[in-house]
């Protein structure tokens, strides 16, 4: 299976998939200023005007197009990103007290101005990126100062605290949503704190940097990590607030993790080992199921976990050559151009139910569906793949 031609095939299929998902975002993303992106895009590609605007998913359009900027060298590319950051600063960011607010209404006021750990992270990510595209020191200094504000309000006894207040005073309630049991620690924030400051570890070689963020690996590993699955959601005293187990989030820590460890050049077995559990462990969900199942109610297909377990499996291969991960990467691409795959309106589907039937009632774009995953995914996949056939 591991021919030249077999990697060549799958990269120009994951580019063009790739550059679909960024036209769409050029195209239907934006208002017709394009000054502004709307808060939310219908299946149809029509936008809710009356929408709130989320940080996280403005900070993952500055992400994706910034990194796409350094991947494809396409400048449209990036004046969407610098757009986006235009945006982020003016209409997120708290000049007073320092930090993002959570969410802005769509006449692009503070609805929200909760300070979330999680979203001060993927704005810390998109800075970093922005930085590679245009090595202007502006945002490389822009992304050093939310790294402190995080080191300053967040860092915590041995945890990371995830909510906060304007003036951040921490709150009680760490949730993201209202789904969400209440916990006073999650794996997400850790997780893409984590993929953050690696991120940010690859321009700023910083010794104190290092250390917080191995520090954030050995908590996922010796806390979340319990009986071969990862806890969501974390109360006090180390005490699961749910026993739900999320495929997605599985598979994108294994990789995650691998990521970081190649980049630091750190190495470690527990780390190691538990890596591979977590792979084989969704090999085994994705194939019983035919797709990863997210712990809903009813269980969704989602198109991120679908985009994670993609990556993931190839990353677990790129390390262990292990055969049937190479071939589970090419069965749940071929599930995600079945299913996911939008042909006549553009972008993926948010997901589909466990019979594999789309979703139709969820948006495709909006508070938490942006373009990250699956440029991510793809971007990552083709980078891999290329390496696999030279």
């Amino acid at each position: 299976m591991h021919t030249t031609e077999t990697f060549q095939q799958l990269a120009e299929e994951w580019e063009m998939a790739c550059q679909r998902i960024l036209q769409w975002w050029m195209e239907y993303g934006i208002d017709p200023s394009k000054k502004f992106f709307y808060g939310e895009v219908s299946n149809s590609n029509k936008p809710n005007l009356a929408a709130s605007k989320g940080l996280v998913m403005h900070a993952r359009i500055m992400w994706s197009f910034a990194e796409a900027y350094c991947f494809f060298q396409l400048t449209d590319y990036l004046q969407i990103a610098l757009q986006v950051e235009h945006i982020i600063d003016q209409f997120f960011h708290d000049a007073v007290y320092d930090g993002y607010y959570w969410k802005i209404n769509s006449i692009h006021q503070p609805e929200d101005h909760r300070k979330m750990l999680y979203g001060q992270a993927f704005v810390l990510y998109a800075y970093v990126s922005l930085y590679k595209a245009t090595h202007e020191s502006r945002f490389l200094h822009r992304a050093l100062s939310i790294f402190h504000c995080i080191e300053t309000h967040a860092h915590g006894n041995y945890y990371y605290e995830e909510a906060f207040d304007q003036r951040w005073k921490l709150l009680p309630d760490a949730r993201l949503d209202e789904q969400e049991p209440i916990f006073v620690y999650s794996l997400n924030a850790h997780l893409h704190l984590m993929e953050a400051y690696t991120a940010l570890y690859t321009v700023y070689h910083d010794a104190y940097l290092l250390s917080r963020l191995l520090h954030i690996a050995a908590i996922i590993q010796e806390k979340f990590y319990q009986n071969g699955h990862l806890i969501l959601w974390m109360q006090q005293q180390d005490k699961p607030a749910s026993y739900r187990i999320s495929p997605g989030h599985e598979i994108e820590t294994a990789w995650l993790m691998l990521d970081m460890m190649k980049i630091t050049s750190y190495e470690n077995v527990e780390w190691r080992d538990m890596i591979n559990e977590l792979g084989q462990q969704v090999l085994k969900h994705f194939y019983t199921h035919n797709g990863l199942l997210e712990p809903m109610h009813p269980p969704e297909k989602q198109w991120w976990a679908q985009a994670e377990a993609m990556t993931g499996f190839l990353y677990v291969y790129y390390f262990s050559r292990n055969e049937m991960f190479l071939k589970a990467c090419v069965d749940i691409w071929k599930w995600i151009q079945e299913y996911l795959i939008d042909e006549h309106q553009g972008e993926w589907f948010w997901g589909t139910d466990a019979h594999n039937r789309i979703l139709m009632h969820r948006y495709k774009a909006g508070f938490w569906k942006g373009p990250y995953h699956a440029v991510r995914a793809l971007i990552q996949n083709i980078t891999l793949s290329q390496k696999l056939h030279t």
